[in-house]
């Protein structure tokens, strides 16, 4: 995926769902979740899917196996997260805490502060990125 790192206006890139979850076989995806500059969600997503579409990674129609899922995109004002939990929502806050960030510039952190409300769903008190 160093092909992201070109791209301007990205905060974060991470690895979500089953693959940060370590629940993977020889059929899944990549999924992947990213953080654009406030205001640039619109380029950063639509270069994005060029960039992968046209290197031939991306996921879609039956090509699914080892190919990017371009599955979240937020920009830096929407990634509080609890604002769009359900009532006690476990699963949002497991997701949040499995995220791998593949690419991260300086904005991890500043994204596990924001997200600070899933501390209440888990004994251990590690979350970090």
């Amino acid at each position: 995926m160093p092909i992201l790192r070109i791209i301007p206006f990205v905060k974060m890139v991470a690895i979500c769902n089953n693959l940060s979850f370590g629940r993977v076989d020889e059929h899944s995806d990549i999924d992947i979740f990213v953080v654009a500059e406030r205001g640039r969600l619109f380029f950063v997503r639509s270069f994005i899917t060029f960039l992968l579409h046209i290197s031939g990674v991306r996921r879609h129609g039956n090509k699914v196996a080892g190919r990017f899922c371009l599955s979240f995109f937020v920009d830096e004002e929407g990634t509080d997260l609890s604002k769009i939990a359900l009532e006690k929502d476990i699963y949002l806050a497991f997701w949040v805490k499995n995220l791998v960030p593949v690419i991260d510039n300086g904005f991890a952190s500043e994204f596990m502060r924001k997200n600070d409300w899933i501390r209440g769903y888990f004994e251990d008190d590690e979350f970090e990125l």
